[in-house]
């Protein structure tokens, strides 16, 4: 059987291109017998030489299927690549995020019952060792993933620790629940959803500058900040009032900048989460949704509900 010289497009590099035009990669045609390509005169662990001219070029190994060769040699491919993972991350981000919701507000909403409401209410012992073991567990969560961050992408361990954390932190927000009424539970978490929801919809329409955001975030918070002394010094229904208010806006800002940078690259065209970072997204979603749920229900329940 002869051989024939063919030219293989692998990039759209202009140097890799010149040099495959003026160079050319001896292999052996599609039509051959399988036994005949599976003999020892094709061996592709070797570079192929071209005697014309003496350059080594590097051989490409075919699979016992010539067919099965995908050749990804235009940036169309690669960014439809790019863009299927970055869908499976969302995807997973968000499924994770749903199940820890319902976890956690499905617990708040039953803890409302009568009869369990009392019972907790009538047993101070239970209510300290459990708030004890819960803060316990999340500062230890927090020691782990500070110190060897890494951990967050291992199978099974990164599971562990998003477990723990969130029983952890459903427990204490049981506790804090249970010292108001359901109709202001229920309302603060109708508000919680709505706000996601919006948050969500809006992320998926349109990119919102980060550089921007981020500023209004850090005025917010030395705002918040300066805002807060002096609600310590000046113990007034109106300042409180308004102090959660604006706690509830930061944490609602605090959440769509996160949803924006696990959906879109930042100013430098990169991403703030790996793949394999999936974990770390979905709690940063998940307390935010949780710091603004309290703040709500402060406004709601001890402010509008109290008066």
């Amino acid at each position: 059987m002869q051989e024939e010289d063919i030219e293989i497009p692998i990039s759209n590099d202009p140097i890799t291109s010149n040099r495959l035009n003026n160079n050319q990669i001896t292999t052996t045609p599609n039509n051959y017998p399988n036994d005949q390509y599976n003999n020892n005169n094709y061996n592709t662990n070797q570079p192929q030489i071209d005697t014309n001219n003496n350059n080594v070029y590097p051989t490409i190994k075919y699979p016992q299927n010539p067919q099965a060769v995908n050749i990804y040699n235009s940036k169309k491919d690669i960014d439809d690549i790019r863009k299927k993972l970055l869908n499976g991350f969302i995807r997973k981000v968000y499924s994770i995020l749903l199940i820890q919701f319902i976890f956690t507000f499905g617990l708040v909403l039953i803890c409302q019952i009568k009869s369990i409401k009392n019972f907790l209410d009538t047993q101070p012992v239970l209510c300290i060792i459990l708030i004890s073991i819960s803060i316990l567990v999340l500062l230890v969560s927090f020691i782990i993933f500070l110190c060897n961050p890494i951990l967050m992408q291992k199978v099974p361990k990164n599971y562990i620790f998003l477990i723990s954390v969130t029983i952890a932190e459903t427990i204490l927000l049981i506790y804090i629940s249970i010292l108001y009424e359901f109709k202001y539970v229920l309302g603060a978490l109708v508000l919680v959803i709505g706000i996601c929801l919006t948050i969500f919809v809006l992320s998926c329409l349109k990119k919102i500058d980060l550089h921007y955001l981020g500023i209004l975030l850090i005025v917010t918070c030395v705002l918040g900040l300066f805002y807060g002394i002096l609600v310590l010094s000046y113990r007034d229904y109106y300042l409180e009032f308004l102090y959660c208010l604006i706690c509830a806006f930061l944490f609602t800002l605090f959440l769509i900048y996160d949803t924006q940078r696990i959906k879109y690259p930042n100013n430098y065209g990169e991403y703030d989460f790996d793949l394999d970072d999936y974990i770390i997204a979905v709690l940063t979603l998940y307390f935010d949704i949780i710091r603004m749920f309290i703040e709500i229900l402060k406004i709601l329940g001890s402010f509008i509900g109290g008066k």
